[in-house]
């Protein structure tokens, strides 16, 4: 499987909220960062994703404009979830990044704007 395909298979299992397929995609000493979660090691990723998608209410995801260039990738991700603990609708643009090692995501780095999340996510600080 080549490196978009392994993206395409990523996101693909996210949008059925399979986290035990969308881990198959990762490597073993696989990172994650992104503003919410950070530097996550290997086991700390495959308990978020395992948390999230159990949690998912109200989920759809979206991915666009995969991209890959040798050993990095990148693709554009929408999600659109009620936070689970605060029941309100979260409507989230992801930049992800990716790096490979051994055909597989070795690195996985999120983008997106925390501020624009958590005013949707837990409402206008009062």
């Amino acid at each position: 499987m080549d490196h978009r395909e392994l993206i395409v298979k990523f996101y693909s299992a996210f949008q059925r909220k399979d986290w035990k397929a969308m881990i198959e995609s990762y490597h073993p000493e696989v990172t994650f960062y992104d503003p919410a979660f950070r530097n996550l090691n290997s086991h700390e990723v495959r308990a978020m994703w395992h948390m999230l998608c159990l949690n998912a209410k109200d989920f759809e995801l979206s991915f666009s404009d995969v991209q890959v260039n040798g050993n990095s990738g990148s693709c554009l991700w929408f999600a659109s979830y009620s936070f689970s603990k605060t029941g309100r609708k979260v409507n989230n643009r992801i930049q992800a990044a990716f790096t490979f090692k051994d055909g597989l995501i070795f690195d996985h780095r999120d983008d997106f704007d925390l501020w624009r999340w958590s005013r949707m996510a837990l409402g206008a600080p009062g």
